[in-house]
């Protein structure tokens, strides 16, 4: 499973997660990636005239899951496909709510298939935010599985409408439900340190994951997390786990560079990687 807190604070939506996928009782990997982005275009009708069709609508929605990995990525590759390709019919509109009842068909189809194939295992529960496409407000949705009259089913319901309001998800919501209300957020991530630490929470663990919408498009970024390196405190700027110190001369010699937003240790508040670190990066020797 996993442990994913997601939450609305002044305005927007900002989520973080663990990282540990579950392989069996004694093996995990650490490695996962479960804040995601997934592009979204509505298309106009192609013209009768010139054959031509209008981007009405281009932006990022973020996905955020807990459950069955398997489950999560043919979901969320199918709702990529699909949320790339949106094209009204006539005079309808395309609102959040459409574009959630699609997925809810979609999702359905993958989960019956795989519960059925694998129970348990193919459980999975998601949230997808983003601004929406008719009203151009912010908006979120969270996706879960019940078994109905013709088996599994998948269900959503609009969450986080006000600032305040929260989202936990995955089994490891136990060890944070009764510790978060009344926290600021730059303590969520000191939250889910807590369970990753904690040896009884198995399902729970890796690095910390983060992502927010910014100026109505969702973004995932990396970490700042300060560690000692003998007597001398360094920076380590965590892409999914991967230090990007550890990797520069790879990429210089390929003569590219990395150009990310990261969020400083134990704080929520966004920052992009500013000029002097990407130059820093740009201009570095492979020697050096």
């Amino acid at each position: 499973m996993t442990l994913a807190i997601v939450w609305r604070e002044n305005g927007t939506i900002k989520a973080l997660s663990d990282s540990r996928i579950t392989l069996s009782e004694t093996k995990c990997f650490d490695r996962g990636i479960k804040i995601v982005t997934v592009p979204i275009s509505v298309i106009s009708a192609a013209d009768t005239n010139t054959g031509n069709s209008e981007l009405m609508f281009s932006s990022a929605y973020g996905f955020i899951y807990a459950g069955s990995t398997l489950n999560a990525y043919l979901t969320k590759e199918l709702v990529s496909d699909f949320m790339s390709n949106i094209q009204p019919i006539g005079e309808h509109s395309v609102s959040f709510d459409t574009i959630c009842q699609a997925i809810e068909h979609f999702s359905t189809h993958i989960s019956k298939e795989l519960c059925f194939q694998t129970a348990e295992k193919g459980i999975v529960e998601f949230v997808l935010t983003g601004v929406c496409p008719d009203s151009k407000l912010i908006k979120a949705a969270k996706f879960s599985l019940s078994s109905g009259e013709d088996g599994i089913e998948v269900n959503y319901n609009s969450v986080l409408d006000q600032d305040g309001q929260i989202e936990i998800l995955g089994d490891g919501r136990r060890y944070v439900e009764d510790k978060i209300n009344g926290k600021p957020s730059n303590e969520y991530i000191s939250l889910i340190e807590e369970v990753i630490a904690n040896e009884s929470a198995k399902t729970v663990g890796g690095v910390i994951q983060y992502g927010a919408l910014q100026d109505g498009v969702f973004k995932v970024s990396g970490r700042i997390v300060q560690k000692m390196v003998g007597s001398t405190l360094v920076n380590e700027y965590l892409i999914r786990g991967v230090d990007l110190n550890q990797t520069y001369k790879f990429l210089h010699n390929l003569g590219i560079h990395v150009r990310y937003s990261f969020i400083q240790d134990r704080q929520i508040d966004q920052c992009t990687i500013n000029k002097a670190i990407s130059d820093h990066y740009a201009g570095k020797s492979s020697n050096d």
